[in-house]
């Protein structure tokens, strides 16, 4: 009953974007403001991109301090502490508009 309320919670905070994955993405993580779930999906892709990940690969030419200073207001050395970090989110929603607009920034591929 309690994760029923919970991913309720959740759907509700969310509203027209409660998507099933994004829904599962916030819970497991106790967030449900949907400013936490842009955070969290942020720092998802740039982990994705620091492990150059198929589809969040940098272009050729592009190095991580320029891949930061695209994005604006990321530190430098982000990309390099996310490196060393093991990436352990499988359900991670790829349908967020925040990834989206962080591909067409970068280019990514």
């Amino acid at each position: 009953m309690a994760e029923d309320w919970r991913h309720r919670q959740v759907a509700t905070a969310l509203d027209c974007d409660a998507w099933a994955d994004l829904v599962q993405f916030q819970v497991k993580r106790g967030y449900t403001a949907p400013a936490k779930l842009e955070q969290a999906v942020r720092r998802e892709v740039l982990h994705r991109i620091a492990l150059g990940v198929p589809g969040f690969r940098l272009p050729k030419g592009t190095t991580f301090v320029l891949a930061c200073r695209a994005l604006g207001g990321i530190s430098d050395k982000a990309l390099s502490k996310l490196r060393r970090e093991r990436l352990a989110s499988s359900d991670f929603p790829e349908r967020h508009p925040e990834v989206g607009r962080i591909r067409d920034i970068l280019n990514l591929w």
